[in-house]
């Protein structure tokens, strides 16, 4: 789908912008294209979905979505946004941390791709983390395993 040089594909919105916001959501619909045959609906439905926050942060704050705005700013205002601001599929605001750390990690397959096919040069995408929660029985296990610690050996 090609469209004018003011006009960029964004999930099924074609949102007016720049240049180089209509270059990154050209490879990112390649890159959704590309992911069809290869991935599950489910994670084509988890690119869409960050997609849908990508286009969010460029509405709400006016913060352009291109190569160049990728960067740390970009994370910690992405992160923000998605914590405190971004609709959740239940009806309201915010997402789970388990859910801001998935975005990223869509985000950060999507980027090394772009290196990987040559798109855009090398970049430290470590500080881009994904965090999570722990489950509850996780962390019920591990607080008992501080307390009380299993013994190693059997006295005799």
């Amino acid at each position: 789908m090609r469209h004018s040089p003011d006009l960029a594909f964004s999930g099924n919105v074609i949102l007016k912008t720049s240049n180089k916001s209509k270059e990154f959501w050209d490879h990112w619909e390649q890159f959704i294209e590309s992911a069809e045959g290869r991935y599950t609906k489910g994670v084509i439905g988890q690119y869409h979905a960050i997609a849908k926050h990508l286009i969010g942060i460029e509405k709400q704050h006016q913060y352009p979505i291109t190569f160049d705005s990728i960067n740390y700013t970009f994370y910690e205002r992405f992160r923000k946004y998605l914590l405190y601001e971004a609709d959740n599929k239940n009806g309201g605001i915010g997402l789970s941390t388990n859910t801001v750390g998935k975005q990223f990690k869509n985000l950060k397959v999507f980027l090394r791709d772009c290196i990987r096919k040559g798109t855009i040069p090398y970049r430290d995408l470590s500080a881009f983390k994904t965090e999570t929660e722990g489950s509850c029985f996780s962390i019920l296990f591990y607080t008992f395993l501080r307390i009380k610690p299993i013994p190693t050996q059997l006295k005799t």
